[in-house]
Formats: structure tokens, C-alpha cells, sequence
């Protein structure tokens, strides 16, 4: 299964967590252990290994370290196995009643008669808009498209799907339309001190909405949040080139990064599930967030 969310190259950090607590579940269920110690070590290993497959998503390491607290706390085994469950489901409810908060949030800051531009595919943009929509509010969404893998034209379909006037735009078209735009609204997989982590593309649109006066606001529930430095290099995580052209001519190196990061300080705001944090605000934010050990012992084994 870790394979899968390796390979899985079109969903949202949502949908990859949820994946990723079914294979961390199957990773306790499946083994024998005769000590705590060496649950909580596997548990370590295995979270590692999902993590690896997705280093750009916070979710990921967070989701690993309350299974790991659970079943470090614990008397025996059995109770180890039990407490580490319960602790990913109870993770995974929290996120779905979190980015249900964030999306309600997000509806609210959408007006009648607005325009947004967003890029990807953002399960918790998809839902803030088509909240906003059975509220009434008439605005349309322009989806840049996200090459190589186009979650933004699935995101495009998602929402006219929903009845949303919707616009489907090139990636490199986001300069030429964002005068028309009301906000920028984008999801996020993760944000650190580092910045925002998305997909590739969502800097360059921070900075065009920047450069236009217009608000640009990051949707991320607290599963996303990370207190400490990501240290993550788009650069460096590279996926198939591939996609990007699949028999390129001699002396031609396709490169093909799927994320970039967003300085805090082009954000206007994040909406978490407890409201919007205004961007003078969003680095002070982060240090009332608790460091758990076990998120460090994730991100730098």
C-alpha cells in the first residue's frame, strides 16, 4: 500500500492521509510483537516509509507521531496495539471534522459575485467552494490545469460538476487573468516556518496576486501545520520526466517537480479550522504549536 501512496500522483494530502492510516492500521494489525518497544519501533520504520513516499505532506508525519503516542504509553502489547488504533482513527475523524470547519471558514470569505483563481486539486477548496455555492453566492473559479498530472482540470470538473462557473486556464495563464480575480484561495500540503509546501505553481501564483493587490489565502487544517522547519527541497524531489515528455531528443534534460514553497509573507492569511490567521500573524503562530518528538524522529531519523 505504501507503493500506492507513492505512485498516487493526482490526490490531495486528504485523500494520501486517509490511505496512509489504512496501510499504518494494517502495519499493526498484521505483526506479532512481544514488547512495547518493538511496537513502537515498528511503528517508527513504517511511518518512515509512508512518509518518504510523500515528504512534502505534514500530514503524513503527524498522523505517525499520535499512532506512536498511543502505543508508547501503553502497559503491554495488546493495550499498544489498541491505543495506537484508536489513535489513528481518532486522528482521521479530527481531520475530516477540521477541514469540514476550514471549508465552512473558507465559504464565508467568498463573495457574491467573486472571482478566484486556485490551482490543483484541494479536496478542502472543493468543498469551501461548493459550500459557498448552496448558500446562494453566485462567482465563478478559474482552476489552473497543474501540469504534468491536470488535478486542477479534476478540480475543474469536480465544481462545474456542483453548478460553479468555471474556468479552466493553462498554469502559465495565471499572470494574464489574475486582474480579474477577487482572491486566490489554494490548499496546501504543508505549512511550516518554511512556507507553504503545494503544488508547483502556487508560488508563482502567491506572487502574482501579490503584484496584483489581490488576497491570497492558504486553506490548511491543523493535520497540515508543522511547528519546526520542513526542510523539504522542491528541487530535489523529482518524479518521472516522463510525463512532462516521454521521448525528449539528445541533449535535452527534462526535469519534472511536482511542489514549490510559498513564503509566508506572500500569504494574506491561513484559514484553519479555527478561523483566519491574518498574515502578520502566521509566524507568530507557530510557535504556540506544540513540537511532539515523535513528528522530529519522522522528518530526521
Amino acid at each position: 500500500m505504501i507503493e500506492e501512496i507513492r505512485s498516487d500522483n493526482r490526490s490531495g494530502a486528504v485523500e494520501v492521509t486517509l490511505k496512509a492510516a489504512e496501510a499504518l492500521k494494517r502495519a499493526v494489525k498484521s505483526n506479532t510483537f512481544q514488547t512495547v518497544t518493538e511496537l513502537t519501533d515498528y511503528i517508527l520504520k513504517t511511518s518512515r516509509e509512508i512518509y518518504s513516499a510523500k515528504p512534502a505532506m505534514a500530514s503524513l508525519a503527524n498522523l505517525a507521531a499520535h499512532a506512536l503516542a498511543g502505543a508508547e504509553k501503553s502497559a503491554g502489547v495488546k493495550e499498544g496495539v489498541s491505543n495506537a488504533l484508536d489513535n489513528i482513527n481518532e486522528f482521521i475523524a479530527l481531520m475530516k471534522e477540521n477541514v469540514s470547519l476550514v471549508a465552512e471558514h473558507a465559504a464565508s470569505a467568498i463573495d457574491d459575485g467573486s472571482s478566484i483563481m486556485t490551482i490543483s486539486y484541494s479536496a478542502t477548496v472543493a468543498e469551501a467552494a461548493i459550500r459557498a455555492r448552496s448558500q446562494g453566492k453566485d462567482f465563478s473559479v478559474y482552476c489552473l490545469e497543474s501540469r504534468p498530472m491536470m488535478e486542477g482540470a479534476m478540480l475543474a470538473e469536480v465544481l462545474a460538476g456542483a453548478g460553479i462557473e468555471t474556468v479552466l486556464l493553462t498554469d502559465a495563464s495565471a499572470f494574464v487573468f489574475i486582474d480579474e480575480m477577487s482572491m486566490a484561495m489554494v490548499g496546501g500540503d504543508t505549512l511550516s516556518p518554511d512556507g507553504l509546501v503545494n503544488k508547483a505553481g502556487t508560488s508563482g501564483l502567491a506572487m502574482a496576486a501579490e503584484k496584483q493587490g489581490i488576497p491570497c489565502y492558504a486553506l490548511c487544517s491543523s493535520e497540515k501545520l508543522l511547528p519546526v522547519p520542513l526542510g523539504y527541497q522542491p528541487k530535489l524531489d523529482r518524479y518521472d520526466p516522463r510525463q512532462v515528455m516521454e521521448l525528449p531528443p539528445r541533449n535535452l534534460n527534462v526535469i519534472n517537480c511536482y511542489f514549490d514553497s510559498t513564503p509566508l509573507e506572500r500569504l494574506t492569511g491561513v484559514i484553519t479550522e479555527k478561523g483566519l490567521i491574518n498574515g502578520d500573524y502566521i509566524i507568530e503562530h507557530f510557535s504556540s504549536l506544540p513540537t511532539r518528538r515523535h513528528v522530529l524522529e519522522i522528518l530526521r531519523p
